[in-house]
């Protein structure tokens, strides 16, 4: 709109039935602009994903903050998140495993 008040207040400006035809369309026919997120929805749900205080991390841990620095992976380009595999030491190394395996055996 500015636009067109703009052009209407020069004094170059001698309009004809076709300039001014072309103006009223304008001012009829505009679409307000959209205001695209920076976001997108897909970009969220990886952010959500990922996102864990390091609070809670910290208590997990017994060397607490080093233990998560060491976790991090600097590769960019990593699409999925790796897969996590139990191995026969965590299964010894903790009873809870261990029974959990004996259940699904059975």
């Amino acid at each position: 709109m500015e636009y067109i008040k703009k052009i209407i207040d020069s004094p170059e400006f001698r309009p004809n039935s076709w300039v001014l035809e072309l103006l009223t369309n304008y001012v009829l026919f505009l679409k307000p602009r959209k205001d695209h997120s920076i976001i997108s929805d897909n970009r969220r749900k990886t952010i959500r994903k990922r996102e864990t205080s390091t609070e809670g991390l910290k208590e997990k841990f017994e060397t607490g903050e080093d233990a998560i620095y060491n976790l991090i992976r600097n590769d960019k380009n990593m699409i999925l998140s790796p897969k996590v595999t139990i191995t026969p030491r965590d299964i010894a190394e903790h009873i809870e495993l261990k029974q959990l395996v004996d259940t699904i055996k059975e």
